[in-house]
């Protein structure tokens, strides 16, 4: 069963004050993301059977654009966005971000895994971080993002007993 975004709402947690998504929590079935920052991948990442080992990045500046305030150009590639929220999922909850229209009508896309049952960013000195996802730009003419843009919705789903809850190497942790 798909959560409604009352539900949704009361599960986010907001990393930092700027953010626009409460104020946009208008949709019956998710909940608006919105960007706090970017990153480029700068080295090669590692994954093991039991371990990743996440490359090193490197934060895109902003940059004023004569019609809009501060934001990003970003041209196309990949982008890791850092969001301006967290989450905590219960054990019934899995969560999936999917991207807003306005991004694939720009050439744009969103990719994220999925958030599983327990999984929080609330690290263990009970302090939010965000959550990220990567950002492909598919255009030559590439895109303009602003400061605190909404890019994603998050979608959670109601799923039956018995699901692994996560225990992973990122539980409680952003993308630091």
């Amino acid at each position: 069963m798909l959560r409604n975004s009352n539900y949704i709402k009361d599960n986010i947690l907001i990393a930092d004050e700027k953010n626009t998504t409460l104020k946009y929590c208008k949709a019956s079935t998710g909940v608006d993301l919105s960007v706090k920052t970017f990153y480029t991948l700068e080295s090669a990442g590692v994954l093991l059977k039991n371990k990743t080992i996440v490359g090193e990045y490197k934060e895109v500046k902003k940059q004023s654009n004569d019609k809009f305030s501060s934001g990003w150009f970003l041209p196309r590639g990949e982008y890791i966005c850092v969001l301006n929220e967290g989450c905590k999922f219960g054990t019934h909850d899995v969560g999936y971000i999917v991207l807003r229209s306005s991004l694939n009508r720009n050439c744009a896309n969103l990719t994220s895994a999925v958030w599983d049952p327990c999984f929080t960013t609330k690290n263990a000195n009970n302090e939010i971080e965000n959550m990220s996802v990567r950002l492909s730009v598919l255009t030559d003419k590439g895109i303009f993002i602003e400061e605190n843009a909404r890019v994603g919705q998050l979608l959670v789903f109601e799923i039956e007993d018995g699901a692994t809850e996560y225990s992973g190497q990122y539980q409680g942790r952003g993308l630091k």
